[in-house]
């Protein structure tokens, strides 16, 4: 069996934790039997700086993505207007995507698969704060500000930064089943996202954190 191959974009003021979040949870899937393959792509192939100032080294250009492609993942940055206007981040987006058996977008993801024109006539999700923005800029697009993570067909959208690791591993118990997924969310202490569309049955059974003590 092939490995399944999870391409990630970047680019310049990418937010850190939409990257680095997808990345270690998939990590943590392998390490408990899973076999994704991920590689991180950028424009040109070179390093790309995250919001946080931190560098990110990219493993291959937008252009030289293997031709199967079987989930991408589209991270946001910040100010999201500039993500919009990257004519080289939306076009590969749109590209890439037609190749892709599912495309996730994290946090300000939902910006650039909206420009591409992916997100017309579906639901999604993007950081709360954003919501009204995504809807006003895109009519098209049915936007649900309150679920960690929201399905629509092959597509699906996270709210704010760290709920792209909730989405990440709705999507390792699509994959690999609920008691893999459980054994990530136990690791990252994922909480139930009660409020997702289409929640992770891996995370409802992952036990949650002890409450802290009073101290009476």
């Amino acid at each position: 069996m092939s490995r399944h191959l999870v391409v990630v974009l970047a680019f310049d003021g990418v937010q850190l934790l939409d990257v680095a979040g997808p990345v270690d949870a998939l990590t943590s899937a392998n390490e408990q039997g899973a076999d994704y393959q991920v590689v991180i792509a950028s424009a040109d192939g070179k390093p790309v700086t995250t919001s946080a100032g931190v560098r990110i080294a990219a493993d291959t250009t937008f252009d030289e993505v293997p031709a199967h492609i079987g989930t991408m993942i589209v991270p946001g940055r910040p100010d999201w207007q500039r993500a919009v206007s990257d004519r080289a981040l939306v076009d590969a987006v749109r590209t890439l995507a037609q190749r892709s058996k599912r495309v996730a977008g994290v946090c300000a993801g939902a910006f650039p698969l909206a420009e591409s024109g992916l997100l017309d006539g579906r639901r999604a999700a993007t950081h709360w704060q954003l919501a009204e923005d995504l809807e006003r800029r895109y009519p098209k697009i049915i936007v649900e500000p309150d679920p960690l993570f929201v399905r629509d067909g092959n597509i699906v959208t996270s709210a704010g930064i760290t709920a792209g690791i909730d989405l990440t591993v709705a999507l390792i118990e699509d994959d690999h089943g609920a008691d893999l997924a459980r054994a990530v969310a136990r690791r990252w202490w994922c909480s139930w996202p009660g409020r997702a569309a289409s929640p992770s049955s891996a995370l409802a059974s992952a036990p949650q954190p002890a409450q802290p003590s009073s101290g009476r």
